[in-house]
């Protein structure tokens, strides 16, 4: 998986960009990792941690009303965090992710092991924007080091897949 990472950087590198992540479920366990290649300071513009609502409406710029109308653990709040997290800093793709890392179930009733994921990549005149959900088995520990590589790893699909333009 580390690999994953350097490949990662290289192809940023390659093509002059930058990534910022916006992390709830992941506390910055993404940047971590990513901080841990060799060369980062390239293609790594920073980390965006917003565990709370609070903190997801000031650094991300996520309304309130979306949070309660979606739920926190959504793809439409994940979705929301990059872009907050892409107008935040000058890097061209923001990796997000949004969810319940456990022991326990959300209050809302969504289950331990729920994560919400966002991709957005701009570059020039394109614009590409996946989002994923997916839950994760194991403990708090081990449903947050998956939803890392995960995200790496669809982060990695998206550089490498052609864009789509945007309107």
């Amino acid at each position: 998986m580390k690999d994953d990472y350097a490949t990662l950087g290289h192809l940023l590198c390659q093509r002059g960009l930058r990534l910022v992540t916006a992390e709830s479920c992941t506390a910055g366990m993404v940047a971590a990792a990513l901080g841990d290649v060799e060369g980062c300071g390239q293609w790594l513009e920073g980390a965006f941690v917003t565990y709370t609502e609070e903190a997801k409406e000031r650094m991300l710029g996520v309304a309130p009303a979306d949070m309660q109308r979606y739920g926190l653990t959504s793809e439409e709040i994940a979705e929301r965090m990059a872009r907050g997290a892409l107008r935040g800093s000058a890097a061209a793709l923001a990796i997000s992710n949004t969810g319940v890392a456990g022991p326990d179930d959300a209050p809302d009733g969504t289950p331990a092991g729920t994560v919400c994921f966002a991709w957005v990549l701009h570059e020039g005149d394109w614009q590409t924007i996946r989002t994923a959900t997916r839950r994760f088995s194991g403990d708090r520990k081990a449903v947050r080091e998956q939803a890392s590589e995960f995200s790496i790893s669809q982060a990695l699909q998206l550089l490498r897949s052609p864009p789509l333009r945007s309107d």
